[in-house]
């Protein structure tokens, strides 16, 4: 047997695994094989990254909801030469295949007319010398900056799925440092949205460039900020949060005088936005500001809680609670943390777990009693898992996915007629994209005494949860490695060599019960 190189959640309830040179395909509630590729070989072209092979879905990618899997640089048993190929995620059977593309960043869907804009990242060494070493003073995270250590270029192309023919394809003209980004379609448009400071609009029709906001600047590693769609309009951050029409770029209204934008939240008629300044809510109606608060630096992004309308964030102070529609202030707690957070996730209806560089802790934010603290987080594992976006963590999934799933009934029908998945899949994925709320998970590593004559010590990772009824940790201790949770099945998965196994997990117990591992 082989070695299971990676695997990777889907957005329809099927793992794909690389184990040796082969692909498999398994459904993640039994372990069932639904296909395999026997040898998907790499061209062995050099990329952006520094070890291709040793990284997990390199030049794979999910159309989310399409049920078609991309593998570029790709040859297929009987293949000479490296292509993109197109599988059905279902069945794994030969779709297409199209001349090669440069590193392989995203897939974003066109639900409507069943497209998709491949993104990749074309690189540029000969300016690495002197931007790289500029990147690296401005504190990108190591892991970003291993992954694509090379400045780079998009290139775009807009593919029909159902033959692979391209119906337009683009490089943008401008180069970036490592640092992270956000490509997402609205509309007639496409959006590239770099480090939070450079905001571009190509026009889905042709792929030409209409407008670009923001200076050349390097790459940051901070968590890309949101951009919303409110009222047919962008909303975004760059000195200061606004929406602008997307067609002519005109500023429809502005939240100035923030600070450094940390968060932004669209809801309830409302744009929210926290700074290391202020926190402001704006009417998308009128256009006026509606409330306006101080806050006291070393702010995180803030959490909406959609059942009470509360807003939830940290500052310099501590932990606090504001009505979203008034801000008037409901929590004002101090905390006692190892080192701040710099991020939250609203974990249940009362609790937030707060992430800090040492930490990650629970809190009740209607209390404001601290629940409890564990050791740094090692893998975040969302309910909705895409296969959509590259680089990918070691284990899990990132905060936040990169594609948007369908946001009318004409983009859920089209996508009905036009998908690969089968109904059962499809319903999956229809599920996981509507029921997201209270379903993650977080892995955190403790350090622990073993408790024997010379008291040395040992790391221990745990898996856990808040369960959304009682409030209470959920946690579970499992075997292996390179683990993933998926909370809507009730299962854990982790590797263990050349197997890949899969249990079933209570959402109230404290331990796994007893189930047959998936396979392969």
């Amino acid at each position: 047997m082989k070695p299971v190189n990676w695997y990777a959640r889907t957005s329809a309830g099927i793992i794909v695994v690389k184990a040796g040179k082969s692909l498999y395909a398994l459904k993640e509630e039994d372990g069932e094989q639904l296909w395999m590729q026997p040898v998907v070989e790499t061209t062995g072209k050099l990329k952006g990254s520094m070890d291709a092979a040793a990284l997990r879905a390199q030049d794979v990618l999910e159309v989310p909801g399409m049920g078609v899997l991309l593998l570029n640089h790709a040859k297929l048993k009987g293949d000479k030469d490296g292509r993109l190929i197109a599988l059905n995620l279902t069945t794994g059977r030969r779709l297409w295949d199209q001349p090669e593309m440069d590193e392989l960043m995203t897939a974003v869907p066109l639900y409507e007319n069943g497209d998709v804009v491949l993104v990749s990242r074309r690189v540029q060494k000969k300016v690495l010398a002197t931007e790289m070493v500029l990147a690296m003073s401005s504190q990108i995270p190591m892991a970003v900056a291993f992954l694509v250590p090379y400045p780079y270029r998009f290139e775009l192309a807009r593919i029909d799925l159902g033959t692979g023919k391209a119906k337009w394809s683009t490089e943008y003209e401008r180069t970036f440092t490592p640092g992270t980004a956000s490509v997402k379609a609205f509309g007639e448009n496409l959006f590239i949205y770099f480090g939070n400071k450079v905001m571009t609009c190509l026009n889905l029709t042709d792929g030409k460039l209409l407008w670009e906001d923001g200076k050349k600047h390097l790459g940051s590693g901070n968590l890309v900020l949101p951009m919303e769609m409110a009222n047919s309009k962008l909303v975004y951050s760059l000195e200061y949060v606004h929406a602008v029409d997307p067609a002519t770029q005109k500023e429809v209204w502005s939240l100035e005088d923030l600070g450094k934008v940390s968060g932004i939240l669209v809801q309830g008629g409302l744009a929210i936005a926290l700074g290391d300044d202020a926190m402001a809510a704006l009417d998308l109606e009128t256009g006026k500001e509606r409330w306006r608060n101080r806050v006291q630096g070393h702010t995180t992004n803030p959490v909406w809680e959609k059942d009470s309308d509360i807003l939830v964030y940290i500052d310099g102070k501590g932990l606090h609670s504001v009505k979203a529609d008034t801000g008037k202030a409901l929590l004002d707690t101090p905390l006692r943390v190892e080192s701040w957070p710099s991020y939250i996730r609203l974990a249940s209806p009362e609790v937030v777990v707060t992430v800090a560089v040492k930490e990650v802790c629970a809190y009740n934010f209607k209390s404001g009693k601290k629940l409890f603290a564990e050791g740094p987080m090692k893998a975040f594992f969302r309910s909705d898992a895409y296969l959509d976006n590259w680089p990918m963590p070691e284990d899990g999934q990132e905060f936040e996915r990169m594609s948007r799933p369908p946001s009318s009934e004409v983009e859920w029908n089209a996508l009905r007629k036009g998908s690969q998945l089968t109904p059962e899949a499809l319903k999956s994925f229809e599920a996981a994209t509507r029921d997201r709320d209270f379903l993650e998970a977080f892995e955190t590593e403790s350090i622990v005494e073993t408790g024997n004559v010379n008291r040395t010590q040992r790391a221990v990772r745990k898996i856990w949860w808040i369960d959304a009824g009682t409030n209470r940790k959920v946690e579970t201790t499992p075997a292996g490695e390179h683990h993933d949770v998926d909370r809507r099945r009730g299962m854990v998965f982790a590797v263990n060599n050349v197997q890949l196994l899969g249990a079933t997990v209570s959402e109230t117990a404290n331990a796994p019960a007893q189930g047959a591992p998936g396979t392969k």
